[in-house]
């Protein structure tokens, strides 16, 4: 899980490094262009994480049916808020320029988002399968992905579009071939999935204003080359701690939402989990 995340990290990394070395202006656009592009995500991200319980109480109960039920609805949410995503893209220059950023850097960070319009319904997808794996217990797939992933993204930057659909059908692949299972098309019950979403899709956009937010003000006040400056410090400094948190969160809250029906096994969960994290 921890190489996942990495893996997942270093795409951006490895961008940012290669566009500095393009061009001052390229890296502080893509900067820009990313606050965003991952702002905008923010909410199909909140709808998306109600999926994390329901996966691993019905992976739990045995229950296939609930659980090819949560993949086929995971993937055609995305789908949908893949449209509204994708319109708002096509309004990063004006947005970016109502927040104090130049009109050359707005306009090349709108050219940014929009190269990457084609890859917004795979990478959505993407966040659905992961969590559908990992709410299994499946981790091995996810990591030989990213490692893929990130060599192709060496080779040739092109490839930040299209390695979220090849991790797509990479994870679709392997999935079914572990548990083959077609559940039938149907949308009842989307009410369980938006009960978990609401609150995680408001906790996502309130962590991520408090993140992005100082980004915004750099570019406002200081020159453009401290945006490119600062996001890539910033990126590198966070990358251990932010990634590893990730990882474990992405690993308890799986396990906690199994436990969700013995209070005394989740209390002793979470005080081995929080004496490890201490």
């Amino acid at each position: 899980m921890i190489v996942t995340q990495l893996g997942g990290m270093m795409l951006g990394v490895v961008d940012s490094m290669m566009l500095g070395h393009f061009s001052v202006d390229a890296l502080n656009a893509s900067a820009l262009g990313r606050i965003w592009i991952f702002g905008t995500q923010l909410f199909a991200m909140g709808v998306l994480l109600g999926l994390d319980p329901i996966i691993s109480q019905s992976h739990g109960a045995h229950d296939r049916e609930r659980l090819g039920r949560a993949l086929q609805r995971g993937l055609l949410v995305a789908l949908f808020l893949s449209l509204p995503i994708g319109i708002l893209w096509l309004f990063t220059g004006r947005a970016l320029t109502l927040f104090g950023q130049t009109s050359e850097l707005s306009a090349m960070a709108q050219g940014y988002a929009i190269v990457q319009l084609p890859g917004l319904p795979f990478f959505l997808c993407y966040w659905v399968l992961r969590s559908w794996l990992q709410g299994r217990g499946i981790m091995r797939p996810a990591m030989w992905v990213i490692l893929l992933a990130n060599i192709l993204n060496v080779i040739a930057n092109w490839a930040l579009i299209f390695g979220p659909a090849a991790a797509t059908l990479a994870r679709v692949a392997l999935t079914y071939i572990k548990m083959p299972y077609r559940p039938r098309f149907h949308l009842s019950r989307w009410r369980a999935l938006m009960s978990f979403s609401i609150w995680l899709t408001f906790s996502e956009i309130v962590k991520t204003i408090s993140l992005r937010a100082v980004p915004l003000v750099v570019g406002a006040f200081l020159p453009t080359v401290a945006v490119g400056q600062f996001s890539v410090g910033e990126r590198v400094a966070s990358m251990p701690v932010r990634e590893s948190i990730g990882a474990l969160q992405a690993t308890l809250f799986p396990a906690f939402s199994r436990m969700a029906n013995d209070l005394g096994r989740m209390r002793a969960a979470y005080v081995r989990a929080q004496a490890m994290t201490s």
